[in-house]
């Protein structure tokens, strides 16, 4: 049986880098809308016809509050304002919550 990683590593257009080809490839394989994919991607920036330097409006999000938190270690959870540290498994998180 083929999984996704050995698709990745035998393909042509995914090997030794990371493409928009390859991701095209990899979408087709695992049956998923690479435009929608894309889109999203896309929406998720400042300037989407400029994603090297505009700024991504979720990695910004997420940084503002691991800053206001003070998280400098992984891994961490952030639920309503409440910060849990550690290990991170569904009987603590539940717990956190």
């Amino acid at each position: 049986m083929t999984t996704r990683n050995d698709f990745i590593i035998n393909s042509s257009s995914c090997v030794d880098k990371y493409s928009e080809s390859c991701s095209k490839e990899v979408h087709k394989y695992i049956r998923l809308n690479w435009n929608e994919t894309n889109g999203c991607v896309r929406g998720s920036f400042d300037d989407p016809s400029n994603m090297v330097t505009s700024d991504n409006k979720y990695l910004l999000q997420d940084a503002k509050i691991w800053k206001k938190h003070d998280l400098h270690y992984i891994p961490a959870l952030v639920i309503n304002e409440q910060v849990y540290q550690g290990q991170l498994d569904p009987v603590n998180v539940f717990k956190t919550i």
